[in-house]
């Protein structure tokens, strides 16, 4: 089996991350969304799902933190990882970063 890593690393912050899995320069402060046209954008673990591949993550903070969220989730401020905050955010009916993690890509992930 192959697999592919990609550290998340409490104290990093998420652009870097979604530049590693995107391959490209994000928008600041909004998950994975590509920062000169704006799109939701496919990254890494989406092209190693459909590669039969696994993934997974590991991390040292919470895993709706905006460093691994930067894995599954998409086009949400890098702060709405609940749906308190999205009620803050004035966004109360968005899909926060909490709720990405229970669907795809994340839902694919190999946990042990």
């Amino acid at each position: 089996m192959h697999a592919i890593v990609v550290p998340c690393v409490e104290g990093t912050t998420a652009p870097p991350v979604d530049s590693k899995t995107l391959g490209l320069k994000p928008k600041s402060g909004v998950i994975c969304t590509d920062a000169e046209n704006l799109t939701i954008t496919d990254g890494i673990v989406e092209g190693a799902l459909q590669n039969d591949l696994a993934v997974g993550l590991v991390t040292t903070t919470r895993v709706t933190h905006a460093t691994p969220g930067a894995l599954y989730a998409k086009g949400i401020h890098r702060d709405i990882e609940n749906d308190v905050e999205a009620k803050k955010f004035g966004v109360p009916n968005c899909t926060d970063i909490a709720r990405q993690l229970l669907s795809y890509p994340a839902s694919e992930f190999k946990v042990r």
